[in-house]
């Protein structure tokens, strides 16, 4: 019988792979024109007519480990969203020494001192710092939960892959907190594609669209934690 569709996993899951192959076959749709993120240069591309070996075929979230070391038995899935979340973190970190260096030099518009000592910029300041580093700490639990697990020649539980991500998504809501504070502190000056924080501000909004650190990852973290199916194969 002839097969129709794409091909399906045991779970009944499209079988996505990775497919390796020149860069010369590629033909580029330049339609990356967006608010953030802008520097990724992640635009479509169109492939004709080309047939890709087996050996250069990867399971995309499934591939088996090939190098020695602690098994990663935790899905590529989660390593992808755990780099994007780092990088939302490093984001906030940048929109923070924006600031800092800001502070110390700017006198606002009908003030006779500079922001770093208006109260208001300092709590601000303070409760961007406490933001990054309380995500920053849940983050760096749960990931170690799962590295340990992995150690030791266990698969993550899906209690703990759960938690990943929800670890994940709060990391990315803090990093746009944080950047939104700042941003405001930083009065008119942060419009100005001249300010880092103008920067920041665009690229946090960006990050936290993607589908490993979106909102909905809490509704897909509480079903599991509630005893439900995460309702989805790439967990």
């Amino acid at each position: 019988m002839m097969r129709t569709g794409p091909r399906r996993n045991l779970n009944g899951a499209p079988d996505i792979r990775f497919m390796i192959f020149p860069t010369s076959e590629v033909e580029i749709i330049d339609n990356w024109h967006v608010a953030g993120l802008r520097g990724t240069g992640s635009c479509d591309f169109q492939i004709n007519d080309l047939f890709v070996p087996e050996e250069y075929a990867l399971a995309a979230f499934a591939a088996n480990q090939l190098q020695p070391g602690p098994p990663l038995r935790d899905s590529a899935n989660h390593d992808l969203r755990r780099v994007n979340t780092l990088r939302q973190h490093g984001n906030s970190r940048a929109a923070i020494d924006a600031f800092v260096a800001l502070a110390e030099e700017k006198t606002p518009m009908g003030s006779t001192s500079r922001l770093r000592e208006k109260p208001m910029a300092q709590a601000d300041l303070g409760r961007a710092k406490a933001l990054l580093r309380s995500g920053r700490a849940f983050l760096f639990e749960a990931i170690g939960e799962i590295w340990d697990e992995s150690a030791a020649g266990r698969t993550p539980s899906l209690r703990q892959r759960a938690i990943a991500r929800l670890a994940a998504a709060k990391a990315a809501e803090t990093s746009a907190q944080v950047v939104d504070l700042l941003f405001n502190a930083a009065g008119g000056t942060a419009l100005f594609e001249s300010c880092p924080i103008e920067r920041c501000f665009r690229d946090v909004r960006g990050t936290t669209q993607h589908i490993g650190t979106q909102q909905a990852n809490f509704e897909l973290a509480g079903r599991v934690l509630l005893g439900l199916e995460p309702r989805t194969p790439r967990f």
